[in-house]
């Protein structure tokens, strides 16, 4: 396997999922929340499954049912769409992008309680880590502030602990499933979900399609859902996953980078003490011993 095509598709995908927080950020300014979250879902899915068809991949699950898999797409995709889309309205791209790669920390814990995975002096260490990196960067504006005004805030690390349940269900369930099967299939059940909440909990009065609006869905569908994860599956093939597990730690300081060049957002010494505690436990929570 070529190193420089290896390389590339690694590149490509931290570039193009920590992109994702701004294009979020960006999209969620004119446009209803949980919405966009559906419509970003079931545009994701289309890619996939017109990849799908023209890779010649059978699309049908083999291992698990849909009710499963279901479960897998809402604790995977659903919970942390809504939860992340619906918190940008008021956090800083840069900031839900840290308090969200606190997903292994969180990972390895419940690894611990439902799978009875062994915990190691290093995942000791890394939830010890990821939580002080949390209450670092949270703890102050809770005090200050209160809890209402940092709900957005809350909302993300309850999409991380979702997306981390996600993990485990994949890792007890769905591991046999390929996942660019398993996927595609999860989206098109969660979306509508999704779009159920958001005719519940939305006012459409004010929503406007902007250009910048469809330029973020256009991104996070075809780009961070679709090339994105397509890329991740070649690389789930051809790479050690604890090679293709440093896209965690890579994320949120590319996010930070990108939120400051194109949003304008402030890098504060806070943020970027709590993001190394933050990536290092991600990066400890791997270790295997």
């Amino acid at each position: 396997m070529s190193r420089f095509r290896t390389v590339s598709a690694f590149a490509t995908c931290c570039v193009l999922l920590s992109l994702s927080w701004i294009f979020i950020k960006i999209g969620v300014r004119d446009f209803p929340p949980l919405l966009f979250a559906s419509v970003r879902c079931l545009l994701s899915a289309g890619f996939l499954f017109a990849y799908a068809r023209i890779m010649g991949i059978p699309m049908r699950l083999r291992y698990v049912t849909h009710r499963v898999n279901f479960l897998g797409g809402l604790l995977f995709f659903g919970i942390p769409f809504v939860t992340i889309f619906i918190g940008e309205k008021t956090v800083d791209a840069s900031i839900a992008a840290v308090v969200f790669s606190c997903g292994p920390v969180f990972s390895v814990t419940m690894a611990r309680i439902f799978l009875k995975e062994r915990l190691t002096p290093y995942r000791i260490a890394a939830i010890l880590l990821g939580l002080s990196g949390i209450f670092y960067l949270y703890l102050p504006a809770l005090l200050s502030a209160g809890f209402r005004a940092n709900m957005g805030l809350f909302l993300i690390l309850v999409g991380a602990l979702a997306g981390a349940g996600g993990v485990i269900v994949v890792k007890k369930y769905l591991h046999h499933e390929d996942p660019s099967v398993a996927l595609p299939h999860q989206m098109v059940m969660v979306a509508p979900v999704i779009f159920i909440a958001s005719l519940l909990m939305e006012s459409y009065k004010q929503m406007t399609i902007t250009p910048a609006f469809l330029v973020s869905l256009l991104y996070l569908a075809l780009l961070s859902s679709g090339v994105a994860y397509v890329l991740f599956f070649w690389m789930l093939k051809h790479v050690d996953i604890s090679q293709i597990v440093y896209i965690d730690f890579i994320d949120p300081v590319l996010s930070i980078i990108f939120a400051s060049l194109l949003l304008g957002e402030a890098v504060s010494a806070r943020l970027a003490v709590s993001t190394a505690l933050i990536v290092a436990g991600g990066f400890l929570a791997t270790r295997g011993a």
